[in-house]
């Protein structure tokens, strides 16, 4: 009877220790997230100048090596993707439909795909993306990390306002109404974000 009951109470303590574990590894990973959002990122001085944004070669769907160096003095939405990264896959809706709510506004989106020519220009064709594609392969993730992805994550999505400061990065999937409350970032001067 007393091993019975040992044993009973080793398995109970056994799964409260692995809830407890669950509890707080989803706790610590629900905050790292969190800081990862909230963060309001003037990253001191960081700037798409500085990240190297406006010289980096990127090819685009027609095969064709380009630079961003065009889109400079613009409010810029830069999405760093993946056609193998389902996150970024569930939120590219949410980029078609800003892009037609935004550009009136003058905020142009720009998606570089960290992947191969040939996975990209399939889904640029499935989800109907209407906004400028830029193929980098893995080496997009350099850039990434220089605009402030230290993690080297996929969905990572970068504000860059008007005159090159970036504003705001978000690592992981931005939902349509997150992505509206953060456009308003790019409109604000630097002292007055939240």
């Amino acid at each position: 009877m007393y091993t019975f009951i040992k044993t009973r109470l080793f398995r109970k303590r056994s799964r409260l220790f692995w809830l407890g574990m669950a509890v707080l590894l989803s706790a610590a990973t629900y905050g790292f997230y969190r800081y990862q959002e909230s963060q309001n990122l003037d990253q001191a001085g960081l700037t798409a100048e500085r990240a190297g944004l406006w010289e980096a070669e990127l090819t685009d769907l027609e095969g064709e090596q380009r630079t961003l160096a065009k889109y400079e003095g613009q409010a810029l939405v830069i999405n760093f993707w993946g056609s193998w990264c389902e996150p970024c896959l569930q939120e590219i809706p949410a980029f078609v439909a800003a892009q037609k709510k935004y550009k009136s506004k003058k905020i142009q989106f720009i998606g570089i795909a960290v992947d191969s020519a040939v996975n990209v220009i399939e889904f640029t064709r499935i989800f109907r993306m209407n906004y400028p594609i830029y193929i980098a392969g893995f080496e997009g993730t350099q850039l990434a990390r220089d605009l402030g992805n230290a993690q080297g994550g996929l969905p990572f999505t970068v504000l860059i306002d008007a005159e090159g400061n970036v504003r705001r990065t978000i690592l992981g999937k931005v939902t349509a109404e997150k992505l509206d409350a953060e456009l308003t970032l790019l409109s604000e001067p630097i002292g007055e974000t939240t």
